[in-house]
């Protein structure tokens, strides 16, 4: 899935500032990346102005900024972007009553500023958690002994891989509970799949 996030729209939402130093904002490209080593999804984060007069985009590990440039602002990029991209696994993440309106019109799913926020802290706190419990439970015999090395090595791989099998939170169970006993509509399934995703 590609998650587009309306850079500014998000920072100004989470942090309750108008203005986002530079350093604040790698910060947060940062915890993006913590989130892509877990849950693998693909991160476009979407920002005005720029460098240069006419849009472009740097790469920040897996993450991926794209900036407007002079010509057009990050909602326009977005709307561009959606666009051209429709037919792809997309979920939007903005509070913007105009772009989220756009990526309804066009059949995507998209997710406000917070809510975001939410379900990416609890899905980070809850890998973290399990990888914690997975390191703990390694333990070692023998240090001399070559093949209790091998054997460490073959459980800690193991280990990491078992932090990103769980895909369910707590969010989507919410939603699933107060909407068991009554079909949900194709948008809903679409919202759930989502949401799931994350």
């Amino acid at each position: 899935m590609i998650i587009v996030i309306d850079g500014y729209n998000f920072l100004k939402s989470i942090t309750g500032t108008k203005f986002i130093p530079e350093s604040q904002m790698l910060d947060w490209i940062n915890y993006f990346q913590k989130y892509i080593y877990y849950r693998g999804n693909q991160i476009i984060v979407a920002l005005d102005a720029g460098p240069y007069l006419y849009e472009s985009y740097q790469r920040y590990g897996a993450v991926e900024v794209w900036y407007a440039g002079q010509y057009q602002s990050a909602d326009d990029w977005i709307k561009n972007w959606l666009n051209k991209n429709k037919q792809k696994d997309i979920l939007l993440v903005s509070s913007d009553r105009e772009i989220r309106s756009c990526a309804n019109d066009l059949g995507l799913v998209s997710i406000s500023s917070q809510e975001f926020y939410d379900i990416l802290d609890t899905v980070l706190q809850e890998q973290e958690h399990k990888q914690e419990i997975q390191m703990q439970s390694l333990h070692k015999t023998k240090q001399d002994d070559v093949s209790d090395l091998y054997l460490d090595s073959l459980m800690e791989m193991n280990s990491r891989s078992m932090v990103s099998v769980h895909k369910e939170n707590e969010y989507t169970q919410d939603i699933k509970r107060t909407s068991k006993n009554k079909k949900n509509s194709k948008s809903d399934r679409n919202f759930l799949k989502k949401i799931n995703k994350i």
